[in-house]
């Protein structure tokens, strides 16, 4: 994960399994683990849950390749994630940034940027208000950021921009190609069910594979069979805006 460390990626994974178990009902005692990365532990069952992070390649195996912008956006991010871990005042709270020019800060400009942007945000945190759309008045934020996007979020903090969108496309090779390593991994023995959990590297996967409706992923026949020759018993793609799971009875529906 570029800078992230492991003790930052474990956390941030932690959080997106709480949430997501919050969501689907189930508790427990919660052991972090390896293969799989957690285990939740209660008292007739085990489920086990792999968490895999969405992170665009940087060469792409389908033709979508990282340009060095986007290599910078990724630094630039890595970078504002370490500073959150040791911030409780800006967690939960999204930030998508919208450039105007579709370029990054030099790197010798990286803490400012961020400590600009995390001003923002702590003013946000207290407001009250859900989300909140802006343009940076002035500064280092006007200098390269056309709008800014602010809003709490269930998870942890996230930034995403127009960077980083679009560059993997809807199609049903990609997914199939982009989760197909993990989606060939064995059950362990010892689960009573086994999930598989996906988020964006952002925490918001939506905002690289486009959609997540249950009805347009129903639709991808190759990502469909991969899903039904795994190991797993649920998959389901944790998305600020919409999530969706998919069972092997059900196929796919709405996470509520």
């Amino acid at each position: 994960m570029g800078g992230m460390t492991r003790t930052g990626q474990k956390e941030r994974e932690r959080a997106a399994v709480e949430h997501y178990l919050a969501r689907i009902g189930r508790n427990g005692d919660l052991q972090g683990g390896e293969r799989p990365d957690f285990r939740l532990l209660s008292e007739n069952s085990t489920l086990g849950i792999e968490v895999t992070e969405y992170h665009q390649p940087a060469e792409s195996p389908a033709s979508y390749p990282l340009s060095q912008v986007e290599g910078e956006w990724e630094r630039l991010r890595e970078q504002a994630y370490e500073q959150q871990r040791h911030d409780a005042e800006i967690r939960n709270i999204s930030v998508d940034l919208w450039f105007s020019s579709r370029m990054v800060p030099k790197r010798g400009e990286f803490a400012k940027f961020i400590e600009a942007v995390n001003e923002l945000v702590r003013q946000f945190a207290k407001s009250g208000s859900n989300k909140v759309t802006a343009r940076p008045p002035e500064g280092i934020l006007a200098k390269y950021v056309g709008t800014l996007i602010l809003r709490r979020t269930d998870v942890c903090m996230m930034w995403d921009s127009n960077i980083s969108v679009g560059f993997v496309g809807t199609s049903d090779v990609e997914l199939a190609d982009l989760f197909g390593t993990k989606l060939g991994i064995d059950r362990p023995i010892d689960l009573d069910e086994f999930h598989l959990l996906i988020v964006g590297d952002s925490g918001s996967i939506g905002s690289y594979i486009g959609m997540t409706s249950p009805d347009q992923l129903s639709e991808f026949s190759d990502f469909s069979t991969a899903l039904a020759a795994s190991a797993f018993d649920a998959v389901a793609i944790l998305n600020d805006d919409e999530s969706v799971i998919w069972t092997r009875n059900d196929g796919w529906a709405a996470l509520r």
